[in-house]
C-alpha cells in the first residue's frame, strides 16, 4: 500500500509494495535467464545439428570415395538424428548420391536397411523443404527405395509363417524373410543373427528386374531347417505391420503416391544400361509398392495427366529399354486395378489406344514385346469380370454398359482417330489390314453364343457358319456357349441306340442329300467347331459353356482332341487357355478336363451320383481356385452315399489343390427325383433352352403374282455389265435370320442380353422378312440386327433398348434402308428413356437425308391410332400397309393412314400355308426401294453422269424420304405429290416394263427411261439439298 508524507508530500511505499517490486525484479531476472538458456540451447542445438550434418557428410563421403571399404560405421546416436535442415542420414545419402551421380555400395545399402529396421520413421520423415526420403529415392536412388520395400513380408509368407513347419522336407517360409528382420526378432541372437547359406541375395533376373531375391546354398537347391524356434514370429509380424503402416501413410496423399510412380515410370528406370548401377525398377518390389498405394490412384483419371498404366504404356515409344521388364510392369499395373484399362486420357485414348497410336518408326525394335502388350490389354478387356469391386466407377453398373465399354476399348483405328465401327471406317481398316498395316483395328466378335439353336449342329451346320455368317472373331473370346448338338433328340428323349442310327428329322441342309435320305451317324461334331475357332486364330477362351447332357454326348477322347489337337496330352498342338470350364457332360473323366483345360481356375462337374467318379475327381491335383459340383443321383442309395462322402471329398480336394480353399468348393446334391426317371430328372435340371424364345406362327410367303411380274426386270438388272456394281445396304431389324435360308454371306449383330448370335434359334419372322427383301432385290446386301427377344415386356416381342441399339448399329454401318416390320405402343405421358432415345435417334437419321426408314402398320383394326405406335407414328418413317394382290387395303388398315400399300394378303408360304400381314408388305417395300436405288446407281455409271448433269441429283434425291415418296407415287401410277389417307398401291412392274434387250445401248436406254419416269426432270430441277 502506498502512503503520502504530510510534511514533504512525498509518497512512501509500504511493506506490500516492497514485496511486489522484489517479485517483479525476480521475474525479470528469470526471463533474462530463460532467454539466455534458450539462446544457449539454440546455440547448442545448432552446434549439435552442425555436428550431426558433418558426421553424416563424412559417412556418405566415405561411401562415395571408398565404395570397396565394406566396414560399417559404428552405430551411434548420430545415425538417427537430424541436422539443422531437418535431414537425417538417409536424406543426406540420397541428396549427395544424386549430386555426385553415384550409387550406394552394397554394404552401405545394408547399413541403411538396418537404420530403417530400427527406426522406420527415418524413411518417411520430411526435411525443412518438405522432402521425403522415400519419394526422393524413387526419383534418383531406386536401389534404396526397393531395399526398404523388400523388408516387407509378402502376404502369402505372412500367412505361412504363422504355423510351424510340419514336414521336415519342406522349406521353412521364414527363410524367405529378409535377414535383417530375422535378426531384429531373433529369440537366440547368437544363432539367428548369422547369415546362413540360404539367406536371400541380390540377383539380376531379366524377367523379374534387378533386386529380385532367390535362395542359394552351395551344392544344395534348398534347405529344410525350420527357423520357427529361432525367430519370434509374433514380434516379426508386429514390426512388419509397423513399417507397412508407415509406408502406406507416406503414400496416402494422392499427390505423393502419384509422384512416386511418376518417378519410377520413366525410360531411365528401364534402361538396360542402368542395370550395373542398380537403378532399374525391380519387379517384385514394384508389385509390393503398388499394393501400398491408394486405390484411387489407379481407378481415377487425372484431369491433366496420365494414369500409371498409361505412363507405362507410353514407354513403348522410347528406344533401347528393357521391354520385357516393361511388359511385366504393365501386367502388374493391370492386376492392381483391372478397370484402369478403360480410363481415357483427356477423355479420348485409353491405354490400348495409346499403345496403338505410338510412333510406328520406333516400333520395329520392340515389335514382339509390343504385340504381347497389346494382347495382354485385349485379354484384360475381354476377360474383364462383371461385378468387380472397382468396376462400377469406371464401367457403370449395367451389363450392356460393360459390353459397350469393351467395344469402345477394342475397336480403334490409330490413323483415323476414331472407333472403326462405321462401315466407311470398317472398309478403310480392312483395306489397311490387307496392306499389312499393324495399327488397323476392325470390329470383331469376342464371344460366340449358339445356345438357342434348334437345328442339329453337325459339320454341315458348322460349314454354314464358316461360309455365310460373316463372323470375324477376335483372338480372345470372353465365352463360347454351345447347346446340345442334337436338340431334337433332347426334346423327344430318344434312346441312345435309336438316336445314333435313326433318321434325323430336323437337320441342317447338306448339299447332295435328298429329302428323307438317311444320314450316316454323326459323332462328336464339336471337334470341327473348335478346329474352326483355332483356324480363326482364336488363342484364348475365358469360359467354355457346352451343354452335352443328351443321349449322345461327346467322347472324352474327342473333347481332349478338340482343345489340345491331334496328340492331346502327349504332344498338344494347341491350347485355348480356358479359365472357366463348364462342359455339361455327366461323370466326365477328371483327366480329360485336366488335359483339355490345364490352366482352368474354375471348374464345373456334373455327376450321376457315382462316388467312384467323385473320388477320381478328388484325387486329381491342379491349380483350381473354385469348384462347383452338381449331383443328380440315379437312385436313393447313390444320393445318400454322396451326402456321406461330401466332407471327405472337400478335404481331399483342398489337400491336392494348393490354391483351392474348402469354402470355394460348392457341392449341390439335387437328390433323386422319385416322380421322374433319373435321366429325365438330370436333364431337366440342366436344361438351358430359352423358354422365352420368340416364335412366330407365320412362315415366309412364296413367290406370288406381284413378285412374278418383276422377274424380267430383276433378270435385266442382274445381267447389267457394270465395272463397279452398286452396293445397296438394307438393315433388317427383327428376330434374326437363318443362314440356310439365305444365299451368300450375311452381315449381322445380335442385341440380345445373352449375345446369342443373330442366326441362332427359329428366327422365323426375321427369316421371312429377309426372304421378302431378297425376292424383290436379290442383290441387296443385308445387315441383320437381332433384337432382344429373350424377354417380353408389356406384350412387346422385343425390348425397346435393343431397338435403339440395333438402329444405331445400322446407321453406323451406313445402310441405305432400314426395314422395321414391327411396332410398339408409345408410353404416353410416362417417361421412358429407351423410347426417348429411339425416337431421338430415328429423327436424327431421317434429318440426315442418308437413310430411308420403313415401318409396318400395327394391323390392329380401326380402333388403333397410328400416331400412338412407333416407329410408324413418326414423321419421316414411310408407313406401309398390307393389301391384296388387287390393291385393296386389308380390313384392319382401312383407317390407319398408310403412305403406301404393298402385297400382304393371301400370300402363300413354301409349305402351302396362307400368310398375311403388313410386316410382309414392309419387307417388300424395303426390297423395292433397294432395287430402285440399285437402278439409279447403275444408270449413273452406264451414262457416265457428270456433276453438272441434272440426272446427277437423282441419287441424292432417291436417298431421301421425300425422294422415295415421289418414286413410290410414280410406281403407283400417281403424280409426284400424290397423298391419300388410304395409301397408294405400288405396282412397279408397270413402270419397269417386261421387255429388255441385251445390247449396251439398249440397257442404257432402258435405265434412262426408268429413272426419268420415276424422277422426272422437272422434279430433279426443283430439288435442292438443304
Amino acid at each position: 500500500m502506498t502512503t503520502t508524507d504530510v510534511a514533504t508530500g512525498d509518497a512512501t511505499r509500504g511493506p506490500n509494495d516492497i514485496k511486489s517490486s522484489e517479485r517483479r525484479g525476480r521475474l525479470a531476472g528469470d526471463k533474462v535467464k530463460t532467454r539466455r538458456i534458450r539462446d544457449s540451447d539454440q546455440e547448442s542445438s545448432d552446434e549439435e545439428g552442425a555436428r550431426v550434418g558433418q558426421y553424416h557428410g563424412r559417412i556418405v563421403k566415405k561411401w562415395i570415395q571408398y565404395p570397396a571399404d565394406a566396414d560399417h560405421p559404428k552405430y551411434g546416436e548420430f545415425h538417427s538424428q537430424k541436422d539443422n535442415e531437418e535431414r537425417n542420414l538417409i536424406h543426406r545419402t540420397i541428396r549427395e548420391l544424386s549430386r555426385k551421380q553415384k550409387d550406394l555400395p552394397p554394404h552401405a545399402l545394408t547399413f541403411i536397411e538396418s537404420l530403417v529396421v530400427d527406426s522406420p520413421d527415418l524413411f518417411v520423415a520430411k526435411d525443412s523443404d518438405q522432402k521425403v526420403p522415400m519419394l526422393e529415392a524413387a526419383n534418383s536412388q531406386v536401389a534404396i527405395l526397393f531395399r526398404i520395400i523388400n523388408l516387407l513380408i509378402p502376404s502369402e509368407i505372412r500367412d505361412a509363417i504363422k504355423t510351424e513347419c510340419q514336414d521336415e522336407k519342406s522349406n521353412c517360409p521364414l527363410q524367405k524373410v529378409v535377414l535383417a528382420r530375422r535378426k531384429q526378432c531373433s529369440i537366440n541372437p547368437g544363432k539367428a543373427s548369422k547369415a546362413s547359406k540360404t539367406d536371400t541375395i541380390q540377383t539380376a533376373d531379366p524377367e523379374q528386374g534387378l533386386d529380385s531375391t532367390r535362395t542359394e546354398i552351395s551344392g544344395i537347391a534348398e534347405r529344410t531347417e525350420c527357423l520357427h524356434g529361432q525367430v519370434d514370429v509374433k514380434r516379426l509380424l508386429e514390426k512388419d505391420h509397423q513399417l507397412r503402416k508407415k509406408l502406406v501413410a507416406a503414400l496416402k496423399p494422392h499427390e505423393q503416391a502419384q509422384l512416386c510412380l511418376q518417378s519410377l515410370l520413366v525410360d531411365t528406370k528401364f534402361d538396360k544400361g542402368q542395370k550395373k548401377s542398380d537403378q532399374v525398377v525391380p519387379l517384385p518390389g514394384f508389385k509390393t509398392l503398388l499394393q501400398l498405394c491408394p486405390d484411387d490412384l489407379f481407378s481415377n483419371q487425372p484431369s491433366n495427366g496420365y494414369t500409371p498404366l498409361q505412363m507405362a504404356v507410353k514407354l513403348y515409344g522410347t528406344e533401347d529399354i528393357d521391354y520385357d521388364l516393361l511388359f511385366f510392369v504393365i501386367q502388374a499395373l493391370i492386376d492392381r486395378c483391372p478397370a484402369s484399362i478403360f480410363l481415357k486420357h483427356k477423355g479420348e485414348k485409353n491405354a490400348y489406344k495409346l499403345l496403338k497410336s505410338l510412333d510406328e518408326a520406333k516400333s520395329t525394335k520392340n515389335a514382339s514385346s509390343r504385340a504381347l502388350a497389346e494382347e495382354l490389354l485385349k485379354r484384360s478387356c475381354i476377360g474383364f469380370p462383371e461385378g468387380l469391386g472397382d468396376a462400377r466407377s469406371v464401367l457403370g453398373g449395367e451389363r450392356n454398359d460393360s459390353w459397350a465399354k469393351k467395344m469402345d476399348f477394342l475397336y480403334w483405328d490409330a490413323k483415323l482417330g476414331t472407333s472403326a465401327t462405321t462401315l466407311r471406317e470398317l472398309l478403310l481398316a480392312l483395306q489397311k489390314i490387307l496392306e499389312g498395316d499393324p495399327n488397323s483395328r476392325v470390329e470383331q466378335r469376342f464371344y460366340l453364343n449358339l445356345t438357342g439353336e434348334s437345328v442339329m449342329l453337325d459339320k454341315a451346320y458348322i460349314n454354314t457358319i464358316k461360309n455365310q455368317s460373316g463372323l470375324r472373331l477376335e483372338t480372345v473370346l470372353d465365352f463360347v456357349k454351345l447347346p446340345y448338338w442334337k436338340p431334337q433328340d433332347r426334346n423327344s428323349r430318344l434312346s441312345s441306340a435309336n438316336a445314333r442310327y435313326g433318321q434325323h428329322q430336323n437337320h441342317s441342309p447338306s448339299e447332295g442329300k435328298d429329302v428323307g435320305e438317311p444320314e450316316l451317324p454323326t459323332l462328336d461334331p464339336y471337334g470341327a467347331m473348335f478346329d474352326w475357332l483355332w483356324g480363326c486364330n482364336v488363342r484364348k477362351i475365358f469360359t467354355i459353356d457346352v451343354d452335352d447332357d443328351g443321349p449322345e454326348p461327346h467322347t472324352n477322347a474327342s473333347i481332349r482332341k478338340a482343345f489340345r489337337g491331334e496328340n492331346d496330352s502327349t504332344n498338344p498342338t494347341r491350347d485355348f487357355e480356358v479359365e472357366v470350364w463348364k462342359w455339361k457332360k455327366f461323370d466326365i473323366c477328371a483327366e480329360t478336363v485336366a488335359t483339355a483345360a490345364p490352366k482352368a481356375r474354375h471348374i464345373y462337374f456334373y455327376s450321376r451320383g457315382n462316388t467312384a467318379v467323385l473320388r477320381g475327381w478328388a484325387s486329381s491335383p491342379g491349380q483350381l481356385e473354385k469348384l462347383n459340383i452338381e449331383i443328380f443321383p440315379e437312385n436313393v442309395n447313390d444320393e445318400e452315399d454322396c451326402r456321406v462322402y461330401e466332407p471327405n471329398f472337400k478335404e481331399t480336394l483342398a489337400q491336392n489343390c494348393a490354391q483351392l480353399k474348402i469354402e470355394n468348393i460348392s457341392v449341390k446334391n439335387h437328390g433323386y427325383r422319385r416322380d421322374l426317371g433319373a435321366n429325365e430328372a438330370g436333364n431337366e435340371g440342366m436344361s438351358v433352352r430359352n423358354k422365352g424364345q420368340s416364335r412366330h406362327e407365320q412362315s415366309t410367303p412364296d413367290t406370288n403374282a406381284w413378285i412374278g411380274y418383276l422377274l424380267n426386270f430383276k433378270q435385266f438388272m442382274h445381267n447389267l455389265e457394270l465395272s463397279n456394281k452398286p452396293s445397296i445396304k438394307v438393315a433388317l431389324l427383327d428376330d434374326g435370320a437363318k443362314l440356310t435360308d439365305l444365299h451368300g454371306q450375311q452381315n449381322g449383330r445380335s442385341f440380345r442380353a445373352d449375345k446369342e448370335e443373330f442366326f441362332v434359334g427359329p428366327c422365323e419372322h426375321g427369316t421371312a422378312m429377309a426372304r421378302c427383301i431378297r425376292e424383290v432385290c436379290p442383290m441387296a446386301e443385308l445387315y441383320i440386327a437381332r433384337l432382344d427377344d429373350s424377354r417380353h415386356v408389356e406384350n412387346q416381342k422385343f425390348t425397346i433398348t435393343s431397338c435403339h441399339q440395333a438402329l444405331q448399329w445400322a446407321l453406323d454401318m451406313e445402310v441405305d434402308i432400314v426395314s422395321m416390320s414391327w411396332t410398339f405402343e408409345r408410353k404416353g405421358i410416362t417417361n421412358d428413356e429407351a423410347e426417348e432415345a429411339f425416337v431421338k435417334l430415328a429423327k436424327q437419321a431421317i434429318a440426315s437425308g442418308k437413310v430411308i426408314l420403313f415401318g409396318s402398320l400395327p394391323d390392329k383394326g380401326p380402333g388403333a391410332q397410328t400416331s400412338e405406335f412407333l416407329p410408324i407414328g413418326m414423321d419421316g418413317v414411310l408407313k406401309i400397309g398390307a393389301a391384296t394382290l388387287h390393291g385393296q387395303s386389308s380390313a384392319e388398315n382401312i383407317h390407319s393412314n398408310p403412305d403406301f400399300l404393298l402385297p400382304g394378303e393371301s400370300l402363300f408360304s413354301p409349305t402351302g400355308e396362307i400368310v398375311r400381314g403388313s410386316s410382309y408388305a414392309t419387307a417388300y417395300a424395303s426390297g423395292l426401294a433397294a432395287i430402285v436405288l440399285y437402278c439409279v446407281k447403275a444408270h449413273q455409271e452406264l451414262e457416265e453422269v457428270t456433276e453438272d448433269d441434272e440426272m446427277h441429283k437423282a441419287w441424292d434425291m432417291a436417298k431421301r424420304v421425300k425422294g422415295m415418296k415421289i418414286i413410290f407415287n410414280r410406281l403407283s401410277q400417281k403424280n409426284s405429290e400424290y397423298r391419300s389417307d388410304r395409301g397408294a398401291f405400288v405396282q412397279p412392274y408397270i413402270v419397269f416394263g417386261q421387255d429388255f434387250k441385251d445390247s449396251r445401248d439398249d440397257k442404257r436406254n432402258a435405265l434412262r427411261r426408268i429413272v426419268t419416269e420415276i424422277l422426272p426432270p422437272d422434279v430433279l430441277r426443283s430439288f435442292h439439298i438443304e
